[in-house]
């Protein structure tokens, strides 16, 4: 059985609202991430202009300019990298122009819009309330496995002097264990590194809860335990989000996006 069930008070308006939002009662930030009705978002899965376009469309819909923007190239790996006004204007109009081989940025720069690709993998935010500062990761299997929630609350530690304690992190759409069979293998270095209670067997076949590994990994990072973020929909299930595992090579791929209001 996994850790951190779906016994929190998840709010079915969050759940049901047409675009799922990281910390709707800061009014300071806002952020969220795509839907299928928004569009391919993915690079490489539809012709560029048309991927832009989607990506333009879905910022200004909600309320971002396009030019203050930045976007990474996801590699699943763990690099997290502080971005400033210099920054804006990467990877929305073309994948060339991302920054290259990272996994999450952290900011304080008002106005500036961090985005990442997501279809399965989940998007991390983080909020630093007393200092005013920002972070959004993906995070795949592989990121998680390797540590990338701590890696990014270490930086944001590092960068802006954030407490944990001030610290509040959310997780947006991603896959559920019950859709996320895994080999043996796979599982085995999951309950190494987070304990057995990552994986549920489902029809005799190990399957894994990457929610609460993320969890696992911000508490012993320093997550005040009464912060746990709620369980967010499931990618597989809900119908109104990207899922490699649903779609396969036809998957459209989505973007989440979070800024500081100036």
């Amino acid at each position: 059985m996994s850790t951190f069930q779906d016994t929190q008070t998840t709010s079915e308006n969050q759940i049901k609202a047409s675009c799922w939002q990281p910390f709707p009662d800061i009014e300071w930030v806002s952020g969220g991430i795509s839907t299928l009705a928004d569009g391919a978002m993915a690079w490489g899965h539809a012709p560029d202009h048309e991927i832009a376009a989607n990506r333009r469309g879905f910022l200004m819909k909600t309320g971002c300019l396009p030019q203050q923007a930045v976007a990474i190239d996801q590699v699943h790996g763990v690099e997290i990298v502080r971005v400033a006004k210099s920054d804006a204007n990467r990877g929305i109009n073309s994948p060339e122009s991302r920054i290259p081989a990272t996994d999450g940025m952290i900011t304080n720069t008002p106005d500036l819009v961090l985005v990442t690709s997501h279809a399965d993998c989940a998007p991390l935010f983080l909020l630093d309330e007393k200092y005013r500062a920002i972070g959004l990761v993906h995070a795949g299997w592989k990121g998680i496995l390797a540590g990338i929630a701590g890696k990014a609350i270490r930086s944001m530690q590092g960068e802006f002097k954030t407490d944990v304690g001030d610290l509040r992190v959310a997780v947006g759409p991603m896959i559920s264990s019950s859709c996320y069979e895994v080999s043996d293998d796979l599982a085995s270095r999951f309950t190494n590194r987070f304990g057995v209670q990552v994986v549920n067997r489902m029809n005799e076949r190990p399957h894994l809860d990457l929610f609460s590994c993320l969890i696992i990994d911000s508490l012993r990072h320093g997550l005040d335990p009464a912060r746990i973020p709620h369980r967010p929909p499931c990618t597989f299930r809900d119908s109104r989000y990207s899922s490699f595992r649903r779609e396969g090579e036809w998957m459209k791929g989505m973007i989440a996006n979070f800024r500081i209001h100036a």
